[in-house]
């Protein structure tokens, strides 16, 4: 059960009797009903209240056991008697107990649908200022400690009242309508806004008032105001004043609401707490995927998923063939030699790991330990390497808008993504985004056409989105792509780089927004295990991951 199931549970238990057991010395509800009777009868007799048109209701339960009403006039005349069997919300009441309408035992009054700036006191009723400075005062009272609020639209149940505060309702919604809160640490500047009914019992019983807001508070009551809603205008369901003065409540001897009122008192702070760790359990349960996902990806990139197999080729001749590769390319102009000479990582005699850089005529530098940027171990037949000697990295560009022949349809048209196409992707493989440009587009602007295999990553708003190419694609300037040499590995790279996303952020530099550059973006150290390695781990996560999602 859930902590708001078990409140209503025991809300419900408390306003039918079964909270608390009944105690037959106890007063009955009857004579209490009685002297609140004569209290709104004394304040009708000093013009404080209105007698009720239709006739004062008095409920009485009859010889066949089922609750009746009638109505009285103010000179004490029968105007109806009538069986209301079908309208009490639960079939009987503990002994001692009684049937009442709410209009009998609490005055209710509309809030002032007023702003702010034209409401003052004065004496003990809240006024409204008019044009011109002139005051007009208002017949409505202002509120009073221990009254209890009711929302037409909303109140939140936590409502706590500060001095000079108007109350109006938040939110619009059918679903809100009748939720109630008691008022405390009100004074005289405290006022009711519009949508919300204000509520005094005439009986001024601290108790009584801690009983009533509980009642109005259980599910029965809460069923009662929205079946008695109606909607107004085109936007608003509301709840009127005359349909809440005819609920119904049960209530029970004066003694008994105080021991009602202590034991929910007690067993709510349990509920509460229930709730917190509910919450805490639902929050756990919600992250607990992308944790085991983020588990499964550290597990994968540090060597841990899958045992090695030393039959493989190592790390080492992959990493080989990629630098003749790149060798090749420059050769040919397609590809630009890396600034400040080509990377190499390799392990010292004294176990450290060194790197050394390579200029286009084969001179190498002098070796620079880097072992304090190694983030982890990984296996002997695994190599690590910069991102930038895995391939280019490559920005993009957004060719003007108000060129129409910049841009083009889908039939004759370059791919061409934005981060935000990439926040709609499901599939790693990208094939297109919700633009297309033209080949004059692509020359007029710092776009890029990607070959299929590219692995790409949005670089801002926000760095991390990622996907592989599944053709020639072009991409904004918000994305920092890389473009393989071998695109064998632009799989792994996306699974190495997911896992690194933290830390690839944590470089990332700028005011307006956080965007990590290019040169930064190359630097990123890579593990990189052999080939058949590589295909082992991506086999496993992807079957950890079905089980993880349960997809």
């Amino acid at each position: 059960m859930k902590a708001k199931d078990l409140k209503n549970s025991i809300l419900q238990m408390a306003v039918g009797g079964k909270l608390v057991p009944q105690d037959p010395s106890d007063e009955p509800a009857s004579v209490l009903l009685e002297r609140i009777r004569a209290e709104k009868h004394k304040l009708i007799a000093e013009g404080k209240a209105k007698f009720p048109k239709g006739g004062e209701s008095v409920i009485y339960i009859g010889s066949d056991g089922s609750p009746y009403e009638k109505r009285v006039d103010v000179k004490g005349h029968v105007l109806s008697d009538e069986c209301i069997a079908g309208e009490v919300p639960f079939e009987k009441l503990p002994e001692g107990w009684a049937w009442v309408r709410l209009t009998c035992i609490m005055q209710l009054n509309s809030g002032l649908g007023y702003k702010k700036d034209n409401l003052a006191v004065k004496g003990e009723h809240m006024v409204r200022v008019l044009r011109g400075g002139n005051i007009g005062e208002s017949d409505e009272p202002l509120i009073k400690e221990s009254d209890v609020l009711i929302s037409a639209t909303y109140v939140d149940d936590s409502l706590y009242l500060r001095n000079g505060q108007i109350i109006t309702p938040a939110v619009t919604s059918l679903e809100n309508v009748g939720k109630a809160a008691i008022v405390r640490n009100a004074d005289r500047e405290t006022v009711c806004g519009g949508f919300v009914f204000c509520l005094t019992p005439y009986l001024g019983s601290l108790y009584h008032s801690e009983y009533l807001h509980r009642y109005l508070t259980s599910p029965s009551h809460i069923a009662f105001c929205k079946s008695a809603v109606k909607k107004s205008g085109q936007a608003f369901y509301n709840l009127s004043k005359a349909s809440l003065n005819s609920a119904l409540v049960a209530i029970p001897p004066l003694a008994e609401q105080h021991r009602i009122v202590e034991r929910i008192d007690q067993l709510m702070p349990l509920v509460e707490g229930y709730g917190r760790f509910e919450d805490a359990r639902e929050k756990l349960d919600a992250a607990l995927p992308d944790r085991l996902r983020k588990s499964v990806l550290q597990m994968a990139v540090q060597g841990k998923l899958v045992p090695q197999d030393s039959a493989d080729e190592p790390a080492s001749a992959l990493l080989e063939r990629i630098r003749e590769q790149r060798r090749e390319l420059i050769k040919q102009k397609k590809m630009k030699a890396p600034k400040g000479g080509e990377s190499i990582i390799f392990r010292g005699s004294d176990g450290r790991r060194y790197e050394k850089r390579i200029d286009k005529k084969g001179h190498a530098s002098e070796p620079v330990c880097i072992e304090d940027e190694i983030p982890f171990e990984i296996p002997d037949s695994w190599e690590w390497a910069r991102l930038e000697a895995l391939g280019a990295i490559v920005g993009g560009g957004t060719p003007q808008t108000g060129f129409s022949e910049f841009w083009s349809d889908e039939a004759s048209g370059v791919p061409w993504i934005t981060p935000a196409d990439m926040s709609a992707q499901s599939n790693i493989l990208v094939s297109a985004g919700s633009r297309f440009i033209s080949n004059v587009g692509l020359k007029k602007s710092s776009a890029q056409l990607l070959p299929a295999g590219s692995v790409l990553m949005s670089s801002r708003a926000p760095i991390g989105y990622l996907g592989i190419a599944a053709n020639p694609i072009a991409t904004n300037q918000g994305f920092k792509s890389v473009v393989l040499i071998d695109t064998t590995v632009n799989y792994w790279l996306i699974c190495v780089l997911e896992a690194l996303m933290d830390s690839i952020v944590k470089r990332a530099s700028g005011t307006t927004f956080k965007e990590i550059s290019g040169a930064e973006f190359g630097k990123t150290l890579i593990p990189l295990p052999p080939i058949g390695e590589q295909t082992r781990i991506l086999g496993s996560c992807r079957n950890l991951s079905t089980v993880v999602t349960n997809q």
